[in-house]
């Protein structure tokens, strides 16, 4: 039954994401104390009908944050919302419209 527990735990810790997080530049991961799965429920506190199309880990003007592209149904475009790494807190939330959605996926 403790088993069942923790998987369905694992499961809603996991709703929305989009995969693994990927690392901007390597060792980023390594250097985070906050889970993944907790900076994902963070970011989608926000937005509770969201899902996560885009994840990653990076440097921030200073700060080491997780990055979650977080799509709504309510409006096009995605919510980028910045969880520290370190601490767990939401840094910000900036609405990116779908044409610099595009561009920076095109920098990428």
């Amino acid at each position: 039954m403790k088993r069942l527990a923790i998987g369905l735990i694992l499961v809603a810790c996991n709703r929305g994401s989009a995969g693994a997080i990927k690392e901007e530049s390597p060792g980023l991961a390594a250097r985070a104390k906050v889970d993944p799965a907790v900076a994902r429920r963070t970011a989608l506190a926000k937005f509770p009908e969201g899902k996560i199309v885009k994840e990653e880990i990076e440097q921030e003007n200073g700060k080491l944050v997780y990055s979650f592209d977080v799509k709504n149904r309510a409006q096009p475009g995605v919510d980028e919302v910045l969880v520290n790494a370190l601490d767990g807190s939401i840094v910000s939330v900036e609405h990116e419209s779908a044409a610099k959605e595009a561009a920076e996926a095109k920098k990428e």
